[in-house]
């Protein structure tokens, strides 16, 4: 796999085609920070509205610069509506932001429209892309994760459900 097949991983794929109009990605400060542990020990394995469906993680062949590990993770909320998070660790910040570039410019290039919520969070050598039915179930989502409450605020939503 190249770069670009980054894109075509499910949760990826999702919020990148959120991102069409998306001019930039936020940096954090505040109350939300890096989580410690590797991309799959800061998915989150259950919440209170959403169970976990699946998980992978390690490397699935995709190259990206900096790309030091990844993990995805399928949810699924009491009304059957999937949820959807992938986790990216890179060596830098500048390495974080350049993927996200690219999702940026795929998104771009898009024809795809999405009635879904889809996020964006980077914070520091971190990007997460993250959808689900709507804004709050997604805050929910990441609120289960490592990154806890302190990031909800800091989603970029890019599609609103």
């Amino acid at each position: 796999m190249n770069r670009r097949d980054v894109l075509k991983t499910a949760p990826a794929a999702a919020a990148a085609a959120g991102l069409a109009g998306c001019s930039s990605v936020p940096f954090l400060g505040g109350g939300c920070s890096a989580p410690s542990g590797s991309p799959s020990e800061v998915l989150p394995s259950g919440g209170d509205s959403f169970t976990q469906e699946s998980a992978t993680s390690g490397s699935s062949g995709i190259q990206l610069d900096g790309l030091q590990g990844q993990a995805q993770g399928v949810y699924a909320d009491g009304d059957g509506n999937t949820l959807t998070m992938a986790v990216f660790e890179f060596e830098s910040s500048d390495s974080a932001s350049g993927a996200a570039e690219l999702l940026r410019q795929a998104a771009a290039n898009s024809d795809t429209q999405s009635a879904a919520a889809g996020g964006l969070l980077q914070t520091g050598s971190w990007l997460v892309t993250v959808g689900g039915p709507s804004e709050s179930k997604v805050r929910s989502l990441v609120a289960a994760s490592a990154f806890g409450d302190g990031c909800t605020g800091e989603i970029e939503f890019v599609t609103s459900g």
